[in-house]
């Protein structure tokens, strides 16, 4: 009886000895994410001292393309977001094919919010179009394709020959 007595406190003994040393772990793992977190965030600094960031995202607005065009187009994304990235390679596309035609002022929204809440947009990517000699502006919320990008851009300024 006495040996069945002592196995039942021992298994209650291990028992209590498992559930502290889970509760430790829990412990130790949350306070190392928080180390972490610390960390990571402390290494901002010497990673944009060592160029490891883009800096020209950070500028308001990164301007490409003919400034001398008649076609503005106040171009707004975000670093987080999927369509702008596929966005981009049409906006390289058409700098690359007709870059002329256009004045290309990109906004990323984080650090430029001003200009976007001003156009009254929700998402991005989105888009402003703007005939400067006509003072009109179009704007569009979404993603837009290699070929309805184009066509807005030629009936727009005018510029394409057939």
């Amino acid at each position: 009886m006495a040996t069945a007595i002592h196995r039942i406190k021992g298994a209650a003994r291990a028992k209590r000895n498992a559930q502290k040393q889970e509760r430790l772990k829990l412990f130790f793992t949350i306070a190392a994410s928080i180390v972490l977190l610390l960390f990571l965030l402390n290494m901002r600094p010497i990673v944009n001292a060592l160029g490891l960031v883009d800096k020209e995202r950070y500028k308001c607005p990164r301007s490409l393309g003919s400034e001398s065009a008649n076609l503005e187009i106040k171009y707004f994304d975000s670093a987080f977001c999927l369509y702008c990235i596929l966005e981009e390679s049409v906006l390289q596309t058409m700098l690359e094919k007709r870059g002329n035609l256009f004045a290309l002022h990109k906004y990323d929204t984080y650090r430029c919010p001003g200009e976007f809440r001003k156009y009254d947009f929700v998402a991005v990517p989105s888009f402003v179009f703007i005939v400067k000699n006509e003072s009109r502006e179009y704007k569009i919320q979404g993603y837009i394709d290699q070929a309805k990008f184009e066509e807005i851009v030629c009936e727009l300024s005018g510029g394409c020959q057939a």
